[in-house]
Order: structure tokens, then C-alpha cells, then sequence
């Protein structure tokens, strides 16, 4: 399915180049960012997820990516292995949800993964929250998700 093509045409006419940049990074799914109030804060190729480095862990690895908050509201983050299943999450015990909540307006965070299995995951999903008060639009983005190694 090609998520693009979906869009409707006045943000697909915007963010072609943006999209396709941010694609052979390795995200998909950004239908739902690319239609928010919160991707009007980024310019370009800019995004607010923005993969650091990955540290092994005995078999394990841990992701570390940096948060840019340039809008003028707080962001909450969360990060989860994608495609778990039930089975995965109960009987193995793989924990991966890991949560940032309120990184202020115009500044940085550090988000690290919980430690996740080598080679039984090869996309990490992220959603991304705004919260102000009543006049302001919140944004919830779901399923952003990202290509590891």
C-alpha cells in the first residue's frame, strides 16, 4: 500500500521532497505527522525524532535517538518495538515501551529503547503527543515508525 498516494494533494504537493528525504532514512508511516500543527514547527528535512546511536547490551541493543521539541508546547514521546505480539511481550518478557512526558517548548530530550533482543525486531514505533490548553490544537501522532539495523 502506498501510504503517499493517500495523502490529499495539497500535503502531498508540500511535502513530496520532505517525505522522500525522511523515507530513505528509514521512517514511514508519517501521513498523520505531515498533516499535523506540530510538522509546521520543521522546515525542510527537519523532524523532531532524530536517530542517535545504538549500544549492545550483552544480546542485547539499546537505541538512543534525540528529541527536538521546536514548537511552542510540550511533546510527549513514546517509543515500543513494532509488530510485538502478545505472546512476545507475556511469556518472553520483552518490555520495550519506553516514555518521555512534557519536553518543553524549544528544547532538546534524550530518549533511550528499554534493551531489545538482537535480530527479533527490525522497526521501532513511535507516537508523539502535544498538549496545551484549550485554545491550542493538540496533535496525536501514532505509528511513526523506524527501519534499525
Amino acid at each position: 500500500r502506498d501510504m503517499y498516494n493517500e495523502m490529499s494533494p495539497d500535503v502531498k504537493y508540500k511535502t513530496k521532497q520532505e517525505y522522500t528525504i525522511l523515507e530513505k532514512i528509514g521512517w514511514s508511516n508519517l501521513e498523520s505527522y505531515f498533516e499535523s500543527s506540530l510538522s509546521k514547527s520543521y522546515h525542510g528535512s527537519e523532524f523532531p525524532i532524530r536517530y542517535i546511536k545504538r549500544d549492545k547490551l550483552d544480546n542485547k541493543i539499546i537505541y538512543t535517538f534525540e528529541i527536538y521539541n521546536k514548537t511552542t508546547l510540550p511533546i510527549d514521546i513514546t517509543v515500543d518495538v513494532a509488530n510485538k505480539t502478545f505472546m512476545q511481550e507475556t511469556e518472553l518478557g520483552i518490555s520495550t515501551y519506553e516514555h518521555l512526558s512534557d519536553i518543553p517548548p524549544l528544547s532538546k530530550a534524550i530518549l533511550k529503547t528499554e534493551p531489545i533482543p538482537i535480530n527479533k525486531f527490525k522497526e521501532l514505533e513511535f507516537s508523539l503527543k502535544t498538549t496545551g490548553t484549550s485554545y491550542d490544537k493538540t496533535d496525536f501522532i501514532y505509528d511513526l515508525t523506524y527501519k534499525v539495523d
